[in-house]
Parts: structure tokens; C-alpha cells; sequence
């Protein structure tokens, strides 16, 4: 970026107003105190605190509103690798969404002065070009919804389609060591054996059943994160206490699964009302 001085004066640009539409009001008066604290202004990253709770709750897509591409654009990426990192690895999930909100904070917080840079940069260019003649050929847009929707469906496309595809593995049973033709639904030792996703579609018609499934495992806290063990990436996973296993089997999950493991438990699917279901676990299969 290149490096320019802002000040008072360049409020006074009648320009401005039309560059920022809505609510010029409120952003000329929280400009001008931002600008009281510090006469000028030579980045918007070194500037007072000027909080915007639009800019807070709504990140990328008040990025796009106001037509900061860039900005956006940038972002954008950022948070597409970090999702990337934690599709490779769910465990860092909580590192996922804490880098997203420590973006809106960090948004909220400057969201101000990089607007006010913003506009006094696309203000001095009109007013260069001429204002009243680049008027009269087409409308100066301040602010585009359209950029919006076509934020909201990259980032759906992305969550929803992209990664799930790019993380997806093949389902066959022998690839993960089932036997081929084997049913998904069998009585072994007195537990029903089910399939992951057969598991977590019908776990409300389970409880108090006890049941066999292979399915990957994440350990966090006294809790094991069941997930689908064909994918990378599942969102949704099932919740299993570990209080009811040996000794044994505990050490192969702390051991062996805080980074994710793939293995066959045994427990009994419980309930814990307003929270969902559960599974009980009692015995890991090795």
C-alpha cells in the first residue's frame, strides 16, 4: 500500500458522501474524533481504537458490502487456509474458530480507519478524473450487495462441496480392513454391529442398545470425538464417554489417538436429554 497522509481536510472533499452512501452521517463523525486523537493519519493499522460492530459481527462479508475488495479478498484466503489446516487435522478445530474470531476483532477494531483510508483514496481519484463528468457516464457506487451473495457462495461452495470432495476417502470396507460383502448390521457378542453413518442417522432409535462401530477418534478431555472414518473431515461427530473402559484401553486411546486414530468400539448408546445422545463406551477392539 501506498503510503499517504489523512486528514481533516480531506473530509471536507464533498466527493466523499457520495463514495460512501449509506450512512456517510455516522462514519464522517466517528472519522472526524478518530482524526481529533491524532491530526493525521499516515496507516490505518497504526490508529486509534475506533471500534465498528458492523465490521465485527459480519468480517469478510462488510469487507465485500463496502467494496473493499482487496481487503476482503485477502481475508478471504486467509481463512481458507486455516479451514485447509483443520480439514487435514480436526483436532485443530478450536484453532479454526479462534483465528476467526480473533479476525473479527481484529476487523472491528480497525474496521474504521482502513474504511476511512479506503474512500479518501477512491475520493481523491475521482475528484482527479473529475467528478461531475465521470457522474454524468455512470453512477458511483458506494456499496454492492451483490459482492455479498457472491461471498456467501464461495464460502458455501467451499465448506459444503470443496472440501468435503477433496477430503473424502473410498468407502469400500475392504480398504479398511472389513471384510468385503460382511453386513453392516450383525450380532457380535451381543452388540449390534452398525456402520458409522447408520450410527449417527439412527442414534435416537438406539439408546439403550448396545453397539459394535468402526469409526475414527479424536480424544479431547474425559470425551472421545467419534468421526467418519472415511472421511477426513466430518463436522458432526458423534459424542463417547471413556469412564467404563479398562485401564488398557484408555492408555490405546491416550496414546494413540490424540492426533486421531482409526479403531472398533464397543458401548451402549445413552442419552442425556437436552444434550443428545451418546455412546458409552466399554471395550476398543484392536
Amino acid at each position: 500500500m501506498r503510503i499517504m497522509n489523512v486528514s481533516t481536510a480531506d473530509l471536507e472533499n464533498p466527493v466523499i458522501s457520495t463514495v460512501v452512501g449509506p450512512r456517510f452521517e455516522t462514519y464522517d463523525s466517528r472519522w472526524r474524533r478518530l482524526l481529533a486523537k491524532r491530526g493525521a493519519l499516515k496507516s490505518p493499522w497504526i490508529s486509534p481504537v475506533s471500534w465498528n460492530w458492523a465490521a465485527f459481527l459480519f468480517g469478510i462479508w462488510w469487507l465485500f458490502y463496502r467494496r473493499m475488495y482487496g481487503y476482503g479478498v485477502a481475508l478471504a484466503l486467509l481463512w481458507l487456509t486455516f479451514l485447509g489446516i483443520a480439514a487435514a487435522d480436526p483436532k485443530q478445530l478450536t484453532a479454526f474458530y479462534l483465528m476467526s474470531g480473533g479476525i473479527n476483532v481484529a476487523l472491528g477494531r480497525s474496521a474504521n480507519a482502513m474504511y476511512l483510508f479506503y474512500v479518501v483514496r477512491r475520493a481523491r481519484k475521482l475528484a482527479a478524473m473529475g467528478h461531475e463528468e465521470l457522474a454524468g457516464k455512470r453512477q458511483v457506487k458506494s456499496t454492492s450487495w451483490a459482492a455479498v451473495a457472491i461471498c456467501l457462495l464461495a464460502q458455501f461452495f467451499v465448506s459444503a462441496v470443496v472440501f468435503p470432495v477433496a477430503n473424502s476417502e473410498p468407502t469400500s470396507h475392504h480398504a479398511f480392513g472389513i471384510e468385503k460383502g460382511a453386513p453392516d448390521i450383525d450380532q457380535v457378542e451381543g452388540y449390534r454391529r452398525v456402520n458409522y453413518l447408520d450410527l449417527k442417522l439412527d442414534i435416537k432409535n438406539l439408546v439403550g442398545k448396545k453397539v459394535e462401530v468402526f469409526s475414527r477418534a479424536s480424544v479431547i478431555g474425559d470425551r472421545v470425538l467419534l468421526l467418519d472414518p472415511h472421511k477426513k473431515f466430518d463436522t458432526n461427530p458423534i459424542s463417547a464417554k471413556i469412564n467404563d473402559l479398562s485401564r488398557d484401553d484408555r492408555r490405546v486411546l491416550f496414546s494413540r489417538c490424540e492426533r486421531g486414530c482409526v479403531l472398533t468400539f464397543q458401548g451402549t448408546v445413552r442419552s442425556e436429554g437436552a444434550f443428545g445422545e451418546f455412546l458409552q463406551l466399554h471395550k476398543i477392539l484392536q
